[in-house]
């Protein structure tokens, strides 16, 4: 596999010169990754609005005239809350579509404007007809270099990149309104952990019964406060064997989903996936588009799948400090921290199906999402080249 070349020394410092000129996009780049460290920028949709928020302050300058200073930029500032925070996988999502969009509407305008000059013109005479057609990869060279000044570019990526940030504020009541059609009213629905898209989803079904899958009680009661009309039941992770054969099927909030079709979700969702799968029970998987990253996660066969298709691997599924409390006396031994892990992994084959604001899917349609979301060339951000 050959890597890509870096960037030649004097393009790569005058980005550095136009970053650090550029105060206020430095200073929000530095707070998103400040917040996502922190834990103040917790959920995906947060880190996604916000990220839609930064790349468009940078979209929005007027001293860029070519796509390709453009694209340079978008990698600039969105990599590098990348690298900061590389467990934040929905930052990368926002950034990927971003450059698509990019590319898109400048090949856009660039056959308009192409087309508009050839319709201007006079007749052509046979010998430039002829030229023309022998040299049919002038067009395609020039939107591979993307230098070309267009008027309208920065207009038209301004609206793309609004519309994106309205796709990803709306996408939680988009992927709700699928559930009277997935969930029958009155049923009895199994989920683990809490998920704001998870209590939308449920809201919208009006099941009679929710069995929650939580360890400390704080889920349960968040739920059961969103969820007035419906009874709320907790239970502990080992027994959701137990009550998985009276529940009609398994809601599952994620934070990501990838290229396999699995998902990464709360602490406990691999057990009630398992689960209904021994009572062949249905797992819906409510994951907005803009959650959809073109990683796998480094199991076994995973890693064998995407060395194949020569897609980057997911980080290790993080893990967090639980801190237990020692007693209040001074001379008690401090108290220790627990590691717990923060997340699971859900394979696909434990998916019966991916609802996402754009429609329901089987997790073996992810590879098609990803293709129609975002350019092979910018699966992996930090060893893409533009």
């Amino acid at each position: 596999m050959t890597l890509p070349r870096p960037p030649p020394p004097a393009r790569a410092a005058s980005d550095e010169a136009w970053l650090d000129a550029a105060d206020d996009i430095r200073r929000r780049r530095d707070l998103l990754v400040a917040g996502l460290r922190s834990g103040d920028v917790r959920s995906a949709s947060q880190a996604a609005l916000a990220t839609c928020a930064l790349l468009e302050r940078v979209a929005a300058a007027d001293d860029w005239r070519t796509a390709a200073v453009l694209l340079r930029r978008l990698r600039r500032v969105g990599g590098g809350v990348v690298r900061a925070a590389p467990g934040a996988l929905s930052v990368g999502n926002v950034l990927r579509r971003a450059l698509l969009v990019v590319r898109e509407e400048y090949a856009r305008n660039l056959r308009e404007s192409t087309s508009i000059k050839d319709d201007a013109g006079l007749q052509r005479s046979l010998g430039d007809v002829l030229a023309a057609r022998s040299a049919p990869d002038a067009l395609a060279d020039r939107d591979d270099r993307r230098d070309v000044e267009l008027e309208a570019l920065r207009d038209d990526v301004l609206d793309q990149l609004r519309d994106l940030a309205d796709e990803v504020a709306n996408a939680r009541e988009a992927v709700a309104a699928r559930a009277p059609g997935l969930v029958a009213p009155g049923a009895v629905v199994l989920t683990a952990g809490r998920s704001r898209s998870v209590a939308a989803f449920l809201r919208r079904a009006a099941p009679a019964e929710v069995v929650v899958v939580d360890e400390d009680g704080r889920a349960a009661a968040a739920l059961a406060k969103a969820l007035p009309a419906a009874a709320v039941t907790r239970v502990t992770a080992a027994a959701a064997a137990a009550v998985a054969g009276r529940c009609r099927c398994a809601v599952l909030g994620c934070s990501a989903a990838l290229a396999d079709g699995g998902i990464i979700a709360q602490p406990g969702a691999r057990l009630v996936a398992e689960a209904c799968a021994a009572r062949r029970k249905p797992v819906l998987a409510l994951c907005a588009l803009y959650k959809l990253a073109p990683l796998h996660h480094p199991g076994a066969a995973a890693a064998r799948a995407a060395v194949a298709a020569d897609l980057p691997l997911a980080a290790a599924l993080p893990f967090g400090a639980l801190p237990c409390d020692a007693g209040a006396d001074p001379l008690a031994a401090p108290a220790p921290a627990v590691r717990h892990p923060r997340a699971d992994a859900v394979p696909p084959d434990l998916v019966d199906l991916l609802v996402t604001n754009a429609g329901v899917h089987a997790p073996s349609y992810a590879p098609r999402l990803l293709a129609e979301m975002y350019a092979p060339e910018d699966h992996d951000l930090l060893r893409a080249e533009l």
